[in-house]
């Protein structure tokens, strides 16, 4: 879902104003939908709106709880120093008076408490497109169109947009061949309980936590630019085969995943053996890489210790 642009909560009241004045909602986006939530919901599997409707409660309280988290950590890169003062964050209004957590109640059951629809436009303002993408009717699910305005470091060379474009296509390949997958299933679906044993796993609660500590971590490159520590398309690989695995009880685990979370390492371990660079990496940023590289390590131990999981090659230190 569209994060709300709530520069309110970011910037302190003097720059909030200006932010707000001079700045588009949706160019605070990482990603924007151009389709309404209402819309993309009534193309959704019947089973996958029940279980939206069944815990709406939930859903809305994990939003806001990352919500949180993401403004705090913005707040610590920007180097803003406010009391947490988001406690109501999906209290906040856009422009148009519609509040964040309206916003967010229609997005999970099509439609506020009250009845109406929130589209893009009137909150976020961007123009609806509420028919999907089907490509002429020759694709059997209909796409959403999703604007990416933040991605990639900047202006790209012909070879940086070469590779975005091959890491969107194949992310977005992966995305489809995963919704094909169950397209028109009416059995078969693990309930609730299944779900919950699968997510309790040592190894799927390992790699989750990986997942937060590497978000928002990058590589150093060339000419002070650098790339994502850890590539969607790559999380989205080991976060299916990992669950796959444990909801199939199926194996071995494909070996890409314990390289993939090795070569994790591996790089960590690099930045932080790197000579000092001018300037040297803030304390706080040293942390984050030292507190991925320690999830890495127990996550490929728990790999590790999974009777048909892929020993990952040790590296002295």
């Amino acid at each position: 879902m569209d994060t709300p642009g709530c520069c309110s909560t970011m910037l302190p009241p003097g720059r909030c104003a200006t932010a707000s004045t001079h700045a588009l909602v949706k160019n605070l986006l990482p990603a924007a939908s151009r389709t309404p939530f209402s819309v993309i919901r009534s193309t959704l599997h019947p089973r996958v709106r029940e279980f939206l409707d069944l815990n709406e409660d939930s859903l809305v309280s994990v939003f806001t709880e990352t919500l949180r988290h993401v403004v705090g950590q913005y707040r610590h890169t920007l180097g803003i120093n406010l009391p947490d003062d988001t406690h109501n964050v999906l209290d906040e209004t856009f422009k148009s008076g519609i509040t964040y957590r309206n916003y967010l109640i229609a997005g999970i059951r099509g439609r506020t408490q009250h009845g109406a629809e929130v589209g893009q436009e009137e909150s976020v303002g961007m123009a609806d497109y509420r028919r999907m993408d089907t490509n002429g009717g020759r694709m059997a699910l209909p796409l959403a169109l999703l604007e990416l305005r933040h991605f990639g470091a900047g202006l790209l060379t012909d070879d940086e947009v070469s590779d975005a474009l091959d890491q969107i296509g194949r992310t977005s390949q992966y995305a489809y061949n995963w919704a094909e997958r169950f397209h028109g299933r009416n059995d078969g679906w693990p309930s609730a309980g299944e779900a919950a044993s699968v997510l309790r796993h040592s190894l799927v609660t390992a790699v989750t936590a990986t997942f937060r500590a590497v978000n928002g971590l990058v590589v150093p490159m060339s000419g002070g630019r650098s790339r994502p520590l850890l590539q969607v398309s790559e999380q989205a690989y080991l976060a299916r085969h990992v669950g796959d695995f444990f909801a199939a009880g199926a194996g071995p685990l494909p070996p890409t995943v314990a390289h993939t979370l090795g070569t994790l390492r591996d790089t960590v371990w690099q930045i932080l053996s790197s000579p000092p660079g001018i300037p040297p990496m803030p304390p706080a940023l040293r942390a984050r890489y030292t507190a991925a590289e320690t999830a890495l390590l127990h996550a490929l131990a728990v790999l590790a210790n999974t009777p048909t999981g892929q020993q990952p090659g040790s590296r002295s230190r």
